[in-house]
């Protein structure tokens, strides 16, 4: 059948015309966005409890913001210190392999030397990534075959620390506490030539591997002129496991002289400081030559001066600390610098505080204007609705940004307004009569006030900028919850809380839900009428596309300006008959706006009690699949 043949042969071609189409549009298709830019694996050789840990990881986040979710950085740690290599490197090639099977790195970084030899293992997993090197001198990239890896401060320079310490103290011994293991043995080797180079003279006396209570006992008996360089220990004399920083901060309370260390992570923990490596600077260079890919970046130095002005003082070497540009901590204020101030000061901080207070409140107020201007617009004319929104949107984001820097650095001058207030009064004492001490209480509530408002400002400002994830919950259990948080004011004032209605399962954040539900029933607690026992309803229904939360009291009621309360600052009872800032119901209003719902209130006016409702809508079916 010539014809058949013909007409099957010319649904073929057309199959493979439209198999070719396909595969063209396939290839053409853009792939799905990565949401990060790099993808990152860090291999530590120590525990992640250790302080140097959380400086490392603070050093990549200044550079990487993986934190924010800019990148995406996987650690991993071989806790080399307290762990045999011979075992837990095996053990955690492995688990690498199966853990991130599929997952291409852009870079991987290993910190000190137990991790460089992992990666080396691992080399062919890596085929593609850059590698990055911290800690691990030269010599032991080439022998690991790492030459080509890019190596960022190498070891801390001991001689350079050791030459510090040796100025500050003209010690004519140095005694070296350190362990023989992994990590231990080649800072020990390190101390040795870095010794040679600076005090080759200088008696040196090496304590490994002595039992950590011998240690102490024999540091509380050093004579002057000694002084201990400290190359870490992770073991107790018990045979504990311990972070150097805590065996670090006993062996300086015993000791009889100063104790160093070359590394900045265990400031604070007593050692006095020097010329020391940052481990956080350290790790930003490594990030930021991450980020810059094939644009090399400037690299900061690494090793830097640090001291700890309170082991400076306490060995009496004040006067030797002489570089302007080194990192000081403790260092205590002087007198004159804590007594400077005097009435006329204090004054000052008050009215600019109360000029701030009043600008950010007359900030909030105009822009709900704008809103409410923006609103009546939209009607009349598209194009311009468009471009206001944008505008809008852009005001919204800086004044909270505003709010929330302004609310939050106010708050330390004006406890330095109440405390010095409070100091002038007591200092003053007898010499002020009744009229100008009720002057200093006056002062010191009305900063107290100031800092309640600015507090709830605070929270006011976080919930427009911070976005809470929502999660499936019972809305019974978190009702539950508010009414075991609020039972003690319940007991105080007899409440009775009669709970109505079909409670349902809702895709909400938690938190905001509960603090709606909270700050709801407290008000319903707190604006009750005198000698009467509280009676509140709380119910759940059904609301068209959702459902709806009421609180019902008996309380005081309102008459007028139902809409003013939902306003920053708003009160229509006065300040002194009923505690409050007139902030929670602005944040039950964002808070609800947050869940896509609506809060209003009904009241047949004073005394007659008041009833607020909140909607939250159905959970969509996309989104009850993705949580």
């Amino acid at each position: 059948m010539p014809g058949s043949a013909g007409w099957a042969r010319g649904l073929a071609r057309a199959a493979a015309l439209v198999l070719v189409l396909a595969v063209s549009l396939a290839r053409a298709w853009p792939a799905a966005a990565d949401p990060f830019e790099r993808t990152v694996l860090v291999i530590s050789s120590f525990g992640k409890d250790l302080p140097a840990q959380a400086a490392f990881e603070r050093g990549l986040d200044k550079g990487l913001s993986y934190r924010a979710g800019k990148n995406r950085v996987f650690f991993e740690f071989l806790d080399s210190p307290r762990l045999p290599l011979g075992q837990s490197q095996p053990a955690l090639a492995q688990m690498i392999e199966r853990k991130y099977q599929g997952i291409r790195f852009d870079a991987v970084v290993a910190w000190a030397e137990p991790a460089a030899a992992l990666v080396s293992t691992l080399r062919p997993l890596f085929a593609d990534s850059a590698l990055h090197l911290a800690e691990v001198p030269p010599a032991a990239m080439g022998r690991l075959n790492l030459l080509d890896a890019t190596g960022h401060g190498f070891p801390a320079d001991f001689a350079a620390s050791l030459a510090e310490a040796l100025r500050l103290t003209q010690a004519t011994k140095v005694v070296a506490v350190g362990e023989s293991n992994p990590i231990g043995t080649p800072r020990l080797q390190w101390f040795r030539q870095g010794m040679k180079e600076v005090a080759p003279r200088v008696e040196v006396e090496e304590w490994t591997d002595l039992p950590f209570g011998q240690v102490l006992e024999q540091a509380a008996r050093l004579p002057k002129g000694t002084l201990i360089f400290y190359l870490l220990r992770f073991v107790d004399e018990n045979g504990a496991s311990q972070t150097p920083f805590e065996l670090a901060r006993r062996l300086a309370e015993k000791s009889s002289v100063p104790v160093f260390s070359p590394w900045e992570s265990l400031m604070g923990s007593g050692v006095v400081g020097g010329h020391v490596l940052s481990v956080e600077v350290l790790a930003e260079n490594i990030a930021a030559a991450i980020a810059a890919s094939d644009h090399p970046a400037g690299q900061k130095p690494a090793q830097r001066f640090s001291y700890d002005w309170r082991q400076v003082e306490r060995w009496g070497l004040g006067d030797l600390v002489q570089n302007p540009e080194a990192v000081i901590l403790n260092r205590q204020p002087s007198v004159l610098q804590q007594y400077r101030w005097h009435i006329a000061v204090v004054a000052s901080f008050i009215l600019a505080l109360s000029i701030l207070s009043a600008f950010l409140t007359r900030a909030l107020r105009l822009r709900a204007r704008a809103m409410a201007e923006l609103a009546a617009e939209r009607a009349m004319l598209a194009d311009r609705v468009r471009e206001r929104t944008e505008e809008l949107a852009a005001s919204n984001a800086e004044l909270e940004q505003f709010a929330y820097a302004i609310s939050h650095d106010l708050r330390q001058p004006l406890r330095m307004v109440s405390n010095f207030v409070t100091l002038l009064g007591r200092q003053l004492g007898d010499r002020l009569d009744d009229e100008a001490r009720s002057f200093v209480g006056f002062a010191v509530e009305g900063a107290k006030r100031m800092d309640r408002m600015i507090l709830s400002l605070l929270e006011y400002s976080r919930v427009g900028h911070q976005a809470q994830a929502s999660e499936w919950i019972e809305s019974k259990d978190s009702l539950d919850q508010v009414l075991r948080f609020l039972g003690p004011a319940i007991a105080e004032c007899g409440a009775k809380i009669s709970v109505t209605g079909t409670w349902p399962r809702l895709l909400v954040p938690r938190d905001a839900f509960e603090r709606v539900l909270l700050n709801l029933i407290g008000n319903a607690i707190k604006y009750r009428q005198k000698g009467r026992t509280p009676n509140i309803q709380v119910r759940a229904e059904r609301h068209q596309a959702g459902w709806c939360i009421a609180v019902a009291d008996d309380g005081i009621g309102i008459e007028d300006g139902g809409e003013r309360l939902f306003k920053v600052f708003q009160r229509l009872v006065p300040a002194d008959a009923y505690e409050g800032t007139g902030v929670g119901l602005a944040l039950c209003r964002r808070l609800v706006d947050q869940m896509g719902g609506n809060i209003w209130m009904e009241s047949a006016g004073l005394g007659q009690g008041t009833t607020f409702h909140f909607t939250v809508p159905e959970a969509q079916p996309s989104a009850a699949s993705a949580a």
